[in-house]
């Protein structure tokens, strides 16, 4: 009864539309759902560096690394209407 009460009131397309315009970043919806799975990543457990890839030094003879989302200032605190960056460094 619950399925056919939402479906009555919204359509399977409209439900699926409104899922993926949550998901992608946009200006409109700068904080959406692959933004914040992106400025939580972490490459490994131990890390504590959220967004930020860094790549082995052994590997790249330097302190090559890429951090994906958004800006931190210095607590660490991100701005959620802040364009989203892509930095390789």
């Amino acid at each position: 009864e619950i399925v056919d009460a939402f479906f009555r009131e919204r359509s399977i397309v409209n439900h699926h539309l409104a899922s993926f315009n949550d998901f992608l970043p946009t200006k409109d919806n700068p904080n959406s759902r692959m933004q914040r799975i992106v400025d939580d990543a972490r490459v490994s457990e131990d890390s504590t560096e959220r967004g930020i890839i860094r790549l082995d030094v052994q590997k790249t003879k330097s302190s090559i690394y890429v951090r994906v989302g958004r800006r931190r200032d210095a607590r660490g605190v991100v701005n959620p209407s802040a364009e989203p960056t892509i930095f390789i460094g």
